[in-house]
């Protein structure tokens, strides 16, 4: 009797000290660094639902869509990818959107310099957006994972309110070939659905 009450007892002393090391990581990540909220709350402009629904309307060249793939192919040396968090037109919160698509796989050439322009038309919690190493499945803890190229991390944005949608901007290079993810890392949010395939090719041509 007296063991099991021990092994009980050691058991709990493990859980609890499991779940208050998960909250000082995640306290760790949302007041210092990249996760700094309260830093980065003053770093964002906003837009109103004019401009929004501008950004779901893809450009007339430079971008092929595939809607039965669920893809959307950039061409150029220098492209703008306006991505949404939380679309209208999604079936949760957890999601992406890119010119009405949900989560949908971006293809871009070698040493493209790409600019994220991500607003935020969820009203009730804050987004990110990271290029990552890291296939899915994604922890609880997804902001413990590394870019996958230099400076390929979007600062959070807080929740939007009334006519007012938080956006900022971010850009990068995607310097090397290969299957990446773009993920939400805020808690729970990528575990939950919120990514979706960057796709860097090493040559000229496109897809077909």
């Amino acid at each position: 009797m007296i063991q099991k009450r021990s092994i009980k007892t050691l058991a709990a002393g493990i859980i609890f000290a499991a779940a208050g090391f998960g909250i000082l990581i995640y306290t760790f990540g949302i007041t210092s660094g990249r996760f700094d909220y309260e830093h980065y709350g003053r770093n964002f402009a906003t837009i109103n639902e004019n401009a929004l629904d501008k950004m779901y309307m893809p450009p007339k060249t430079d971008v092929k869509i595939n809607k039965s793939r669920n893809s959307i192919e950039f061409y150029g040396q220098s492209v703008s990818i306006p991505i949404i968090a939380s679309p209208k037109n999604a079936a949760d919160m957890y999601a992406f959107g890119i010119y009405g698509l949900i989560n949908p796989t971006i293809i871009v050439r070698k040493n493209t310099k790409i600019t994220i322009r991500f607003v935020n038309e969820d009203d009730d919690m804050y987004h990110n957006v990271a290029v990552v190493n890291d296939r899915p499945p994604y922890p609880y803890m997804s902001m413990m994972i590394g870019e996958a190229f230099e400076n390929s991390f979007v600062s959070p944005v807080p929740e939007a309110s009334g006519n007012k949608y938080p956006v900022i901007s971010n850009s990068f290079t995607a310097s090397r070939a290969g299957t990446f993810y773009y993920i939400c890392q805020i808690m729970g949010h990528a575990s939950r659905g919120m990514y979706g395939k960057l796709v860097v090719l090493d040559n000229l041509k496109g897809t077909k």
